[in-house]
């Protein structure tokens, strides 16, 4: 349980950082870190999916089941965004408290891992 918190503690994180990027442009639905902290969780799941039956079954498959492979990427994503919904909304005062008062080495440094965090489905894609 404790490695569960530390992560959703970094998606937590993430979603702040994303969210107050943003935050003026959204005002306060956070929409754009709703969309992104999900397709990240949905890249993050898919890609070594994706890739470990591309090796196992060839890339047929994928060509061939395009159309319903395509519809449950969407419906995972729908997932993640709904799940990202519950867990986020109203949540950013709590966030600012937590993270508002963050010093500049350290957000510098946590801000790099964000955007590191972010590529990282995109480098398994190129490694796997």
């Amino acid at each position: 349980m404790k490695i569960l918190n530390i992560i959703n503690n970094g998606f937590d994180y993430m979603y702040y950082r994303i969210w107050k990027a943003y935050h003026k442009s959204d005002g306060t639905s956070g929409v754009t870190a709703l969309f992104g902290i999900s397709l990240f969780q949905n890249f993050l799941l898919l890609v070594p999916i994706s890739k470990i039956i591309r090796n196992v079954y060839g890339s047929t498959l994928f060509h061939e089941n395009k159309p319903i492979l395509s519809a449950i990427f969407i419906l995972i994503q729908f997932a993640f965004l709904i799940r990202a919904y519950l867990r986020y909304r109203n949540i950013e005062k709590k966030l600012e408290e937590k993270w508002g008062n963050e010093k500049e080495p350290n957000k510098s440094i946590n801000g790099t891992l964000v955007v590191l965090a972010l590529l990282l489905p995109f480098v398994l894609l190129v490694i796997i």
